[in-house]
């Protein structure tokens, strides 16, 4: 037996360490669904200060509200973050790529 809490679920996001400097909570992020074709902009709720020593990478991670229970845990999103900071280039995106949809207890 698995519990899973589906509302809101996770989105977690694989962010490159030279980019951690730029992703904070509050961050916008685009989203997109291909499997429901929802397109939502949200910010990040957390950001795990930790790095995956396999990968060199950290979470940041996204919750998107779910109340109709129609996304599922392991759908995948296309996901780019909008750092607040453009010292780099107006709209630099730090992170396009595809993401699975995870639930919090994944």
């Amino acid at each position: 037996v698995t519990i899973e809490e589906i509302d809101p679920v996770d989105l977690r996001i694989q962010v490159p360490a030279t980019d951690m400097a730029q992703v904070t909570v509050g961050t916008p992020v685009h989203v997109r669904l291909p499997a429901t074709g929802q397109e939502l902009d949200l910010r990040l709720t957390r950001v795990v200060s930790a790095s995956d020593p396999r990968t060199r990478t950290f979470s940041a991670i996204v919750e998107i509200p779910n109340p109709d229970r129609s996304l599922r845990s392991g759908l995948y999103a296309e996901v780019t973050l909008r750092p607040r900071s453009a010292s780099a280039a107006t709209a630099t995106e730090v992170a396009k790529t595809k993401k699975r949809v995870r639930s919090p207890r994944d």
